[in-house]
């Protein structure tokens, strides 16, 4: 059983890359429709973490507009997005085993994984929305950042990548960790000062979904 397991696929008779990529979008694609009540769960809980921030904020702009909501919204979602992705490497055994007993049958890891994170892009670009409207709807919010949210979404998932390759058993524990720190010292509160930043600096800061807070 080992040997049929582990045994190594002919290179002449592999398939194709974009071939096995199509292969792997299609049933990763299934994959995503079979499991998505896992995607409701996501973006429900993003819009009741809109809703709580939505009404901490309310509608007294003179006393709220501190630099701690930011920091809080921009933590809030920083974290939950992040670890929105930890699921799609797999994070148990059987998963890791699943990606080797492929990858000695044929199946190109890096077209399993591309497809895998491109497929993971449409579920992502529906955390954003869902966190910002329910704030925009229950507070006076000057602003409403959803490009900046996407792309904040966008640049955290890696995280959750990195951490299920690197210790899948504690991936969740260490996305939310380092994603908490990144958020929580990098908004200006605690951390980076946008008049103390050099002139090079404050452009990618003006990036920041808390750039107002800087």
């Amino acid at each position: 059983r080992a040997e049929m397991m582990m045994w190594n696929l002919p290179t002449g008779e592999k398939p194709l890359w974009h071939t096995t990529l199509m292969i792997c979008f299609k049933r990763y694609f299934k994959k995503v429709l079979r499991t998505r009540v896992r995607l409701y769960f996501s973006v429900l809980i993003t819009i009741m973490l809109g809703m709580v921030c939505g009404f901490m904020y309310g509608h007294h702009p003179p006393n709220n507009d501190l630099m701690i909501y930011f920091l809080l919204f921009n933590t809030f979602f920083g974290v939950f997005s992040s670890t929105s992705t930890v699921s799609t490497l797999g994070t148990s055994g059987n998963e890791a085993e699943f990606f080797r007993h492929e990858a000695h049958s044929g199946v190109m890891q890096t077209a399993e994984c591309f497809a895998r994170l491109t497929i993971d892009l449409l579920p992502q670009a529906l955390l954003a929305p869902g966190f910002a409207l329910p704030i925009n709807g229950l507070s006076s919010l000057p602003i409403l950042p959803i490009a900046q949210w996407w792309a904040f979404t966008w640049s955290l998932a890696p995280l959750g990548y990195i951490f299920t390759l690197a210790a899948p058993s504690n991936a969740n524990v260490l996305t939310s960790g380092v994603a908490f720190v990144i958020c929580a010292f990098t908004t200006g509160f605690f951390g980076i000062r946008w008049s103390a930043a050099p002139p090079a600096i404050r452009g990618f800061l003006d990036l920041s979904p808390g750039r107002h807070s800087f």
